[in-house]
């Protein structure tokens, strides 16, 4: 039995759902969820202008609902329906297929986006399997993003070059426009500078898995996908649980090549994210984005610093007083003991500890830490002081006027050529 097929046969959530016969040269395969839109048009649109792959591609939109949906929102999913329909008709060639998974009545408890995206990423392994495609691609897209031209050629061109296991995909918000206001715009501009800042500030820190973790701008090997137990159901944040499973495992890229273009539109549809994070930014009294303040990463940094000198020298308490007070609560001296004496004995070398040690820490826990610290000990700063320091830490020299300046040069750090 394949990998796809053990997948499948534990984890499925549902049957079939595409009967139509794949073709055999397919290779990969993009999901979309859709709920409460007003329309799905302009990211098939930028799907179907891309530039072909070698291979043959497939849309998958999920079209999900909830048990007790406002007639409002049965209407929209009645219109993005019709929308699908004509559209799919019209833009179908012999080597993209678009096609429309419908599920408009899913329980409470569980729907969501990691529920829509999990239905479309099984039917994706469903798809790969029927043409014996284990290492077929699985993209992740959401409706409210328009994608680069060259979007699916270089997602093909990064896993077959380097044997990609799984990617994340380099983002930008527009950041003017006529689509919607300059508070809005002021808004993403702070808010993707946040998720520059943070990653970038832990990369400061020297933590090897530190990435992006954006439900839209991903990929990953079916193969990959089914091993690591497909996506999490979560209602929100099912990138990151998912992709911290992903990114240990090596082959993990930043593809900065191609570019994924969200929409800095509010939204209610998950508790957290970017459009919950664009209202709270407008609902604020100042209008503007606390961040975490950057000595709660350097404290991070000393940590990882010294347990792996600590490996070295096998000296305990020496390592134990060293380290931030910030730290020494967060875990405790009996909790860094018994983590750090069972990774060792686990493993045979610097380079296994590293791995394992953070495999452990891993950016779910740097999380943990960062909102304990500040609960304790740091106060937030609003995000364009924070970039600043951050810069400084950094020993990069740039001139900050403003939010979207920041933002322009931690693109560029973030984005460099590696």
């Amino acid at each position: 039995m394949s990998i796809l097929e053990r997948y499948l046969q534990k984890h499925n959530i549902l049957e079939q759902q595409i009967y139509l016969k794949p073709s055999d040269a397919l290779a990969l395969c993009v999901v979309i969820p859709c709920y409460n839109e007003d329309t799905i048009l302009p990211v098939l649109r930028s799907l179907a202008n891309c530039q072909k792959p070698q291979s043959d591609v497939e849309v998958i939109v999920v079209l999900n609902g909830r048990e007790n949906d406002t007639k409002e929102i049965f209407q929209k999913h009645c219109n993005i329906e019709e929308e699908f329909r004509y559209f799919s008709h019209e833009y179908k060639t012999n080597h993209l297929t678009f096609h429309l998974i419908k599920q408009l009545n899913i329980p409470q408890k569980v729907a969501g986006v990691g529920y829509a995206r999990k239905i479309g990423m099984d039917e994706c392994v469903r798809r790969f399997l029927l043409v014996r495609q284990e290492r077929g691609i699985i993209c992740s897209l959401d409706v409210d993003c328009i994608v680069e031209q060259n979007y699916l050629v270089e997602i093909e061109k990064l896993f077959k070059r380097k044997n990609a296991k799984a990617c994340t995909i380099r983002f930008e918000h527009p950041l003017e426009g006529h689509d919607f206001s300059n508070e809005i715009y002021d808004a993403i501009a702070q808010y993707e500078l946040y998720l520059h800042y943070h990653l970038l500030a832990s990369r400061f820190t020297r933590h090897p898995f530190a990435y992006h973790t954006i439900g839209s701008a991903m990929a990953v090997r079916a193969d990959v996908y089914a091993m690591q137990g497909g996506m999490s159901q979560r209602q929100a944040g099912e990138d990151f649980y998912f992709l911290q499973k992903v990114i240990p495992l090596d082959k993990f890229y930043e593809l900065t090549t191609t570019c994924i273009y969200p929409s800095p539109r509010v939204s209610e549809r998950v508790p957290f994210g970017t459009g919950m994070s664009i209202k709270k930014i407008l609902n604020s009294e100042t209008k503007k984005w606390l961040v975490y303040h950057p000595q709660a990463y350097v404290d991070l940094k000393i940590w990882f610093e010294n347990v792996l000198n600590w490996y070295e020298h096998q000296q305990l308490d020496l390592m134990w007083n060293n380290l931030p007070e910030t730290i020494r609560t967060f875990l405790t001296y009996d909790e860094c003991k018994h983590h750090l004496y069972q990774i060792y004995h686990h493993t045979s070398n610097i380079r296994s500890f590293r791995k394992r040690f953070f495999r452990w820490f891993n950016m779910f826990q740097v999380i943990k830490f960062l909102n304990y610290a500040h609960q304790q000990t740091y106060t937030k700063l609003y995000v364009l002081e924070a970039a600043k320091q951050m810069l400084c830490l950094l020993e990069k020299n740039y001139d900050i006027n403003n939010t979207k300046n920041a933002l322009n040069i931690f693109r560029s750090l973030i984005y460099a050529e590696k």
